[in-house]
């Protein structure tokens, strides 16, 4: 089940604004009525763009500020069921004019069923959406609704998942910049099956830092209070500060509970020392630290776990607890995991990183598996919690035990983050989903041009091969001409504002399937959205240089072929080469070049034969 139309009265910058996302379809709003009747004109060849599970590609098109996030926003936005009612429609009401009441709603958005011919389902469902309480919502029929799902990735922030029930329909809003460890880790080691060649340079990296405290914001405000209060050197007031060394002989668990609880060590001073400034306190600073450390080591026998233990029976907030406990936890599952076999020791350095482990990644391993979850649990099973321990106490994993790839590209790095944050999501919340609706929203900004062009047959070699049971419908906001060479014209949505109302059309007369991509970019709203305005002007000159002159003459223009080598991005240049090389499949043309090859030649051995005569 798939999002065919959608209407919104006002979003944003949407206004009255309606979308139709599947052309078989024909989809009016018209004197209040709305109409769905078959589209007799178009021709639909099924599964063009995969063997079996791509249901359809939709480009929404324009500049920036035309509504292409806002409408991947509507797909995706957060609903309550009691602002929700569901209309279904079956098969027999194509034929007619279908009318509905939504001249109250706030938007809504028509969903086609695949019944495969069962009478007792729906073929369309209607989501209806008004701000205003409905008494009697229809509920979705539990039948449509257990199949369903809508996911949006973004790269804008570090992590915003949100998923959202309340309107029966999975959707789930998902940053791609910080994923999980352990679905990466299992993604590598799935793709090291299927293609060795890809991600073939990825090294995991386990990685546990020697001195977290001396750059943490305590430290600096300690720092810096005792320097106005009097001169001190900064390797005392280092060693003065630290509650615990690290020692040659300390295992792994202790390291990085010495690591954690120094921190908490700044902590306490950083507040103690706040305090004393509150209550206009004269007591030197220096003791102060003195006697707190004292305390402390009197107290827990110079035992970090104890210190530790000791926070997790008094902390007043709930989440601090549980995360004292992790940190216990996981120190003890890290002194586990590194007598694993492949679990390898590559550094030990006593200056940038106190220890460096590599994790093969091509061969599953349940152990590392387990241990990558646990370490994701800090941060994604409930990031609202993770987030508050973050911004309130500066608390966050990453600073105790680091975990990254290394040895990719940056286009591979991109690629392995949309499709681990992918795999996550279809091996995760939509499991058990058949039907997925997939929105990327601007991916370009973060792709290689190289990449961009290549990244729909990624994506749909990907989902073919790894998830043949599920059916996908993907829609992208771009203003890209490298996707566009891959889709159909009747698949591309121009979004275009018209006297301040914002519209969207499609063009079927502007074929773009396997269009030159050099001819999308003779389109002034492309090259605007991706070179600058100069470099703009110059490659549109080159490009009509190579249209309307001869093979020998483009050969023979200096400034043509020079601006070609001056642009950085090789896809284009290659291209504007590949334009000049063509023009010889032109017999006139090929005679032209071998006759002015001939002349070049003669030159070139009467100046040899003049320089044999001076010796």
């Amino acid at each position: 089940m798939f999002p065919i139309f959608m209407w919104v009265k006002e979003y944003k910058g949407l206004k009255n604004f309606e979308i139709t996302f599947d052309n078989n379809y024909l989809i009016n709003i018209k004197d209040g009525v709305l109409s769905i009747e078959r589209n007799s004109d178009t021709i639909n060849i099924s599964n063009f763009y995969s063997n079996n599970n791509i249901e359809g590609v939709n480009l929404l098109i324009g500049k920036n500020g035309v509504g292409k996030t806002s409408i991947l926003e509507l797909l995706t936005l957060e609903n309550y069921e009691r602002y929700i009612s569901y209309e279904c429609i079956y098969f027999e009401e194509i034929n007619r004019n279908t009318i509905t009441d939504f001249c109250n709603l706030d938007y809504f958005i028509i969903y086609k069923n695949y019944n495969y011919g069962n009478e007792f389902e729906p073929d369309f469902i209607i989501e209806r959406y008004s701000k205003k309480k409905l008494k009697n919502p229809n509920k979705f029929p539990q039948i449509c609704a257990e199949k369903i799902g809508i996911v949006k990735f973004h790269f804008f922030d570090e992590n915003d998942d949100k998923d959202f029930f309340f309107s029966n329909i999975k959707k789930l809003n998902s940053g791609i910049k910080y994923q999980s460890k352990e679905k990466i880790y299992t993604y590598l080691n799935i793709e090291n099956k299927f293609n060795k060649e890809n991600f073939e340079n990825a090294k995991m990296i386990i990685s546990i830092k020697k001195d977290i405290y001396s750059n943490s914001e305590y430290f600096n405000e300690i720092k810096d209070y005792l320097n106005d209060n009097k001169d001190i050197i900064y390797s005392e007031l280092y060693d003065s500060l630290l509650l615990y060394k690290i020692n040659e002989n300390d295992d792994i668990s202790n390291i990085i509970l010495k690591n954690y609880c120094n921190k908490l060590f700044l902590r306490e001073i950083y507040y103690c020392i706040e305090y004393n400034k509150k209550q206009k306190l004269e007591e030197d600073p220096i003791n102060i630290i003195k006697i707190i450390k004292e305390k402390i080591k009197k107290k827990y026998s110079n035992l970090p776990k104890k210190y530790l233990e000791y926070f997790i029976k008094n902390s007043r907030k709930s989440f601090l607890r549980d995360f004292y406990q992790k940190i216990i936890d996981i120190s003890e599952n890290m002194a586990k995991l590194t007598k694993n076999k492949n679990i390898i020791k590559v550094i030990d350095n006593k200056e940038i990183e106190l220890l460096k482990f590599y994790v093969k990644i091509d061969e599953y391993d349940e152990e590392i598996e387990k241990f990558l979850k646990f370490y994701d649990s800090f941060k994604i099973l409930d990031y609202k919690v993770y987030k508050r321990l973050k911004e309130n106490s500066g608390e966050y994993i990453e600073e105790i035990i680091s975990i990254y790839v290394e040895g990719l590209s940056d286009g591979e790095k991109i690629k392995l983050q949309y499709f681990s944050t992918l795999y996550g999501v279809l091996e995760g919340e939509f499991k058990d989903k058949k039907y997925i609706t997939l929105l990327f929203d601007e991916l370009e900004a973060f792709l290689h041009p190289e990449w961009s062009r290549i990244f729909l047959y990624e994506l749909i070699t990907e989902l073919e091969e790894k998830y043949p049971e599920k059916k996908f419908k993907l829609i992208f906001a771009t203003h890209s001409p490298f996707l566009i060479a891959d889709v159909l014209a009747k698949d591309c949505i121009y979004l275009e504002k018209q006297n301040g109302k914002i519209k969207a059309k499609t063009d079927s007369g502007k074929k773009t399937f396997g269009a030159n991509i050099i001819d999308l970019f003779k389109n002034t709203m492309f090259l605007e959205s991706t070179f600058g305005k100069f470099a703009t002007e110059k490659i549109k000159w080159a490009v009509d240089k190579i249209d309307k002159e001869s093979y020998t003459d483009i050969k023979n223009n200096t400034e043509v072929n020079y601006i070609i080598e001056e642009i950085g991005e090789k896809l284009i240049s290659n291209k504007l080469k590949s334009m000049i090389e063509a023009k010889l499949e032109n017999k006139d043309n090929t005679k032209e070049y071998y006759k002015s090859k001939i002349e070049e030649y003669k030159t070139k051995i009467r100046e040899i034969e003049e320089k044999e005569r001076e010796k």
